[in-house]
């Protein structure tokens, strides 16, 4: 059950279905028609992606020594996994009736996620001091939160509030990954780590939890959100203040997985 696990995890499963829930129940939400199509796009473009990063870094060696070697005994199912992910993405896409501006928002998304692990221009995005964990964030909010919004065109000062929020919460969820990379950032490259400390990022991110969480209490009416909302965020703080640089991967796929008990809760009041 273990080796399953961690194939599961290697294979970036729990943070494609983390987001893919996260995206039902906004799309949910949102009063969105097709918000289960809309969470399959997302479940299998974040899944393309992430095992196409797996790919690229393994195959050049930029990864954890231990996930290269675990990538040399199983580059057939990363590499299956990639394939039957994109091939679904764009089922998904066919499926939806998705206007101009949301294509160039999603190939804005797609630019961005390669240009972060893949040089252009002689630099990556995330060789950018202080952007590496600001741009994933942006990128999230961005695909999961604005993307379906497009469709109406119908931003309020409300769905806006949201959106700073979501912006909140991802990044206080990428700060723990920065830490894991530690080891694997240039000396030249200033990640918030990198600049705060352990320590102390792992309070901003807390701080971030509470901002968010703070502006969906400041917008929203529906006890019921907030009540299903705050012990999602306990988790998910609980995961960010037990972050060490030498945790294992399991422990990371279940940091993912806490976007899990968010979707669930906007999907259950929607």
């Amino acid at each position: 059950m273990r080796t399953f696990i961690l194939q599961l995890t290697r294979i970036n499963f729990f943070v494609a279905m983390g987001a893919g829930v996260l995206a039902l129940g906004w799309c949910s939400f949102l009063g969105l028609d097709d918000a289960f199509i809309f969470s399959s796009l997302i479940t299998f473009s974040v899944c393309s992606v992430y095992n196409a990063h797996r790919i690229y870094k393994c195959e050049r060696k930029l990864s954890q020594p231990e996930m290269n070697d675990w990538f040399a005994k199983n580059k057939a199912l990363v590499k299956t996994t990639f394939f039957i992910s994109f091939m679904m993405m764009f089922v998904c896409l066919r499926m939806l009736n998705l206007t101009f501006s949301q294509y160039i928002l999603l190939g804005i998304g797609v630019l961005f996620s390669t240009w972060y692990v893949v040089p252009i221009f002689s630099f990556r995005l995330r060789e950018i001091s202080l952007l590496k964990a600001p741009l994933v964030a942006l990128v999230w909010t961005g695909i999961l939160v604005v993307f379906p919004q497009l469709k109406s065109m119908h931003f309020t000062l409300d769905f806006m509030a949201y959106a700073l929020a979501f912006f909140c919460y991802f990044l206080a969820l990428t700060i723990p990954f920065d830490i894991r990379d530690l080891s694997l950032d240039a000396t030249t490259q200033d990640t918030i780590p990198m600049v705060l400390g352990v320590g102390k990022s792992r309070w901003f991110a807390g701080l971030l939890l509470v901002v968010s969480i703070l502006i969906i209490a400041k917008i929203n009416q529906n006890s019921w959100l907030m009540f299903l909302l705050i012990p999602s965020y306990v988790i998910t703080a609980g995961f960010i203040f037990a972050t060490k640089e030498d945790r294992k991967d399991v422990f990371y796929a279940g940091l993912d997985a806490t976007m899990i008990p968010v979707g669930m809760a906007f999907y259950l009041v929607s």
